[in-house]
């Protein structure tokens, strides 16, 4: 397939919209995290495509998808509890009991709300 078919084909097939992790569990390695396509909410695989058929590949997750251990998450981030007194970027639209993949401020990475990445490190 060449390339341009490729990328109408990813434009093509979306993930389901949600407004919670939970909203995503039938869909196994899924969170509800912001396309970056569109921004919004929906069922996507740890790097942000859309699941095929029903399925994620094992892939290392990226900001705000659901985690066990940091060993899941991307370079600069933790799988952590989020810190329940932030009021930017999602965490307003919803607030999970799980755990999440968040930028390492200890390690001086930090969220971009306004590119959905972190930022910075040492």
């Amino acid at each position: 397939m060449t390339l341009f078919l490729l990328k109408i084909r990813q434009m093509s097939f979306k993930g389901r919209e949600c407004t919670a992790h939970e909203d995503c569990a039938a869909i196994e390695k899924s969170s509800c995290v912001r396309d970056p396509d569109d921004y919004k909410m929906r069922c996507l695989c740890g790097n942000d495509s859309p699941p095929n058929n029903g399925l994620c590949p094992d892939t290392l997750k990226g900001l705000r998808h659901k985690c066990n251990s940091s060993h899941e998450c991307e370079d600069g981030l933790i799988c952590t509890y989020e810190n329940t007194n932030r009021t930017i970027g999602v965490a307003k639209f919803m607030s999970s009991k799980a755990k999440l993949c968040l930028c390492d401020n200890e390690n001086g990475y930090f969220e971009d709300v306004h590119h959905d990445i972190c930022s910075g490190g040492k």
